[in-house]
């Protein structure tokens, strides 16, 4: 009989861990979004595990249509390329009236590599919709709550990252010829096309179930 019951209970045991494995892997779900941009399409895997709060705000900037025609206003060659302010200024207020995102409540622990990405943000609890994309490993970026990565671009497509016109370099506050963001706030991409012609952009990004669909 002992041993008919400890066999039963092995057996109860190893039905719980395996249900408790599946829940797991389950809410584990990459989320997969194409995006065309001036030079070519990237694919971005996105990881609600690492950041679940920045990641399901991207999933709904990609879902509602905000990444149309945004520039790359941000492009810094051996750093990062940043972007995420909406062509429509009336556009972007919308989202700005929704407010800022709680930081994600502990680091995922996961290190900024070639294609990482993350919000920017520059203090607690101040992401919005703007993002960016590592173009190499950076020990110095992902530390923060507000910067934990959620997603990547993959390696494959980084060569289209890499293209991105450079010219304008940062912002005139970080010693660059590139963007006011006020201006973008105030008169979008009437500002960009004026001022900055060679800029590029993200033209569109939509979530597909995976990479082999268009």
């Amino acid at each position: 009989m002992k041993s008919r019951s400890w066999r039963f209970v092995t057996l109860f045991v190893s039905f719980i861990l395996i249900s408790l494995t599946n829940k797991c892997n389950s809410q584990d779900t990459t989320v997969r979004i194409r995006c065309e941009t001036t030079k070519g399409n990237i694919r971005i895997q996105v990881y609600p595990q690492w950041a679940p709060t920045g990641a399901a705000r991207f999933i709904e900037l990609v879902e509602t249509g905000f990444f149309t025609d945004v520039g790359l206003t941000r492009v810094l060659s051996n750093f990062l390329v940043q972007f995420g302010i909406a062509a429509d200024p009336q556009l972007q207020k919308q989202w700005e009236a929704k407010g800022n995102l709680l930081d994600d409540p502990t680091p995922s622990g996961t290190l900024v590599k070639r294609g990482t990405m993350a919000y920017a943000g520059g203090g607690k609890d101040s992401r919005t919709t703007q993002v960016w994309i590592a173009f190499k490993p950076n020990r110095n970026l992902g530390t923060q709550l507000w910067e934990t990565p959620f997603g990547e671009v993959l390696e494959e497509d980084m060569h289209v990252v890499d293209s991105f016109y450079a010219g304008y370099g940062d912002m005139e506050a970080f010693g660059g010829h590139g963007p006011d963001q006020g201006r973008q706030h105030q008169d979008g991409n009437e500002y960009l096309r004026n001022q900055f012609p060679q800029l590029d952009y993200v033209k569109k990004c939509w979530r597909v179930d995976s990479f082999d669909s268009a």
